[in-house]
C-alpha cells in the first residue's frame, strides 16, 4: 500500500513541479524579453541622435561650402555630380589614387562650369 501511495504522489506531484518550475522560466523570459526590448529601444534612440547629428553636420556642411565659395545651389549640385561622375570615370579606367583624384577635380571643375551661368 505504501508503494501505490509513493507511485501516486510521484505522479500527481510532477504536474505541480513542473507548473512551478514552467512559471518560473516563463517569469525568467518575461524578465529576458522586458530587458532585451529595453536594450533594443535605447539602441533605436542612439541611431536616431547620431543620424540627427549628421543630418545637421551635412546641412551646415552644405551652407558653410555656399558661402565660403560663393557657389549657389546649381553650381554645387554640379560639382558634386561631376565629382561623383569623375570617379565612376576612374573607375572604369582603373586607375589608382593619384587618378582617382585627378578624374574627381576635373569632374567638379566641369560640373561647375557646365552650371556657371554666363
Amino acid at each position: 500500500m505504501r508503494i501505490l501511495a509513493l507511485v501516486f504522489a510521484c505522479l500527481l506531484a510532477t504536474p505541480v513541479v513542473t507548473a512551478v518550475t514552467t512559471g518560473t522560466a516563463l517569469a525568467q523570459v518575461q524578465t529576458e524579453a522586458q530587458q532585451s526590448q529595453e536594450a533594443v529601444d535605447n539602441m533605436r534612440t542612439q541611431a536616431r541622435g547620431a543620424l540627427n547629428t549628421a543630418r545637421q553636420f551635412l546641412g551646415d556642411l552644405f551652407v558653410n561650402t555656399k558661402e565660403t565659395l560663393g557657389m549657389n545651389d546649381e553650381q554645387l549640385f554640379g560639382a558634386g555630380v561631376g565629382i561623383l561622375t569623375g570617379l565612376l570615370v576612374a573607375d572604369i579606367v582603373g586607375s589608382g589614387g593619384f587618378g582617382s583624384f585627378v578624374f574627381a577635380a576635373a569632374g567638379g571643375l566641369f560640373g561647375k562650369w557646365v552650371t556657371t551661368p554666363k
